[in-house]
């Protein structure tokens, strides 16, 4: 018969820390599940805890509890007022306080429910929220999908899609509440690593999953999965990803002196809640977010302090006008770095006076520079992509659609296969390239491609 608790005494609540040191607490009841180890895990972060030697594993969550586990994981900064009718002061209100301030936990306005159990189909809606995930459109591909709740569907599928959770038989069953073991197995699966203290992480990281930095003096290398960065308050003085493609990093509000280092990195999506925390190439240059097209992705470049992100499927707007556009954009001349012959002179030679690396246009990937380069590792086989947006250099702005390329040069064989060195590769769009009205024709240009 499964027992019910919703008393403070065995609530899944905060664990203070002591310094460095974390108190993990060994559950007696826990030797049967299923999530025995993801258990363990989090209770060694302080994350979670149980009541003196047990953790209930069957039992299930309330909204209060989560609050207390999600405020604790991310470490929020700020509550906002207490407009609620049935929250009183308890060990959760500061929590729940901090989750409607990030508009996670919302209630309908007068009521939060802080002590009723929490569904399946609630519980992904949490995750997805804390975890900033954007809910998927259409149906989700669970049989029972009928059964999730219209402003749930797109969340469940979202954290389908991403290896978060799973259903049983493929069904999710929405409306059943959800143990405490399996809320720790779906934050288990989330989160790949979670730093409170100086660290140096080498290698890879599973792919989709997030990496949450609560610490200052931090070195991440080698990171090549397209991992989720999420910078809690705590986390201050310097961090460093190198020799790293991160797909997004997300500084929460509240942090405060931190610097981000991207040494021989990129990122793809950067979120800065706090103006005051800067992202550095290695060369000093500020980072900004650009958005790149299809993907949502940004890439830092030139003059980003004039661009703001917009969203998928649609075109950047600047504050430049159109004379300002064409003076950087002769488009009675559709082809650069090419000798009278339309050929590459040299390409695989620095010699800057036979070789002009486009100063009009750019291939917006995840590999681009602030300069226009693209950097590759030489750790794999490259392979350049055959459709990518295309970008004015000097403005930034595109119509944010891929466009299919052709890449030629010599000792092009030589870049795919890794070889390190500085290749001028030119590029070819197959079709008219158009931007914010105005038609660029099938555009051709040199792009520097340097290899590491």
């Amino acid at each position: 018969m499964r027992r019910f608790f919703t008393t403070v005494g065995i609530c899944i609540g905060i664990l203070m820390l002591s310094g460095s040191s974390v108190f993990a607490a060994s559950f007696s009841d826990i030797e049967q599940s299923y999530a025995k180890q993801a258990i363990e895990t989090w209770s060694k972060r302080g994350v979670i805890k149980g009541s003196g030697s047990k953790f209930y594993p069957t039992d299930f969550i309330i909204r209060g509890d989560a609050a207390v586990i999600f405020d604790k994981l991310m470490m929020y900064s700020q509550e906002d007022n207490n407009t609620f009718l049935d929250l009183g002061e308890r060990y959760y209100t500061s929590s729940v306080l901090k989750l409607k301030k990030e508009t996670v936990l919302l209630g309908d306005g007068k009521y939060i429910r802080p002590n009723d159990f929490i569904t399946r189909e609630e519980a992904a809606v949490l995750f997805a929220k804390v975890f900033k995930i954007k809910p998927s459109e259409g149906k989700s591909v669970f049989l029972d999908d009928a059964k999730i709740s219209p402003w749930a569907r797109g969340f469940v599928q979202a954290m389908k899609e991403g290896g978060y959770i799973n259903g049983y038989n493929n069904r999710f069953y929405p409306k059943d509440n959800i143990s405490r073991e399996e809320f720790i197995t779906i934050l288990d699966n989330m989160v790949s690593e979670y730093l409170i203290q100086p660290k140096r992480l080498d290698g890879q990281l599973s792919p989709k999953s997030f990496l949450i930095i609560a610490s200052g003096d931090i070195e991440v290398k080698g990171l090549q999965s397209g991992v989720n960065v999420i910078v809690t308050p705590n986390a201050t003085g310097i961090i460093k990803f190198v020799n790293s493609s991160v797909f997004s990093i997300y500084i929460m509000q509240g942090v405060e002196n931190l610097k981000i280092e991207m040494i021989n990195s990129v990122v793809k999506k950067v979120e800065n809640k706090e103006k005051s925390v800067q992202i550095v190439g290695e060369d000093g240059s500020v980072i900004d977010g650009l958005y790149d097209g299809k993907d949502s992705s940004f890439v830092p470049l030139p003059g980003t302090n004039e661009i703001q992100p917009t969203f998928p499927d649609k075109t950047i707007k600047f504050s430049k006008d159109k004379k300002d556009r064409e003076k950087h954009s002769n488009t009675s001349n559709k082809t650069e770095g090419l000798n009278n012959q339309g050929q590459i002179d040299k390409p695989n030679e620095l010699d800057h006076s036979k070789t002009q690396v486009s100063e009009k246009y750019i291939v917006a990937v995840e590999q681009l520079r602030r300069d226009g380069t693209l950097y590759y590792s030489s750790a794999t086989n490259i392979q350049l992509p055959s459709k990518a947006c295309i970008a004015l250099k000097n403005t930034g702005e595109n119509n944010g659609t891929e466009s299919e390329i052709s890449w030629s040069g010599e000792k092009i064989e030589d870049l795919k296969r890794g070889v390190k060195g500085e290749y001028f590769l030119r590029v070819a769009v197959q079709e008219e390239l158009q931007i914010n009205g105005e038609n660029y024709g099938k555009v051709e240009f040199v792009v520097k491609v340097i290899v590491k």
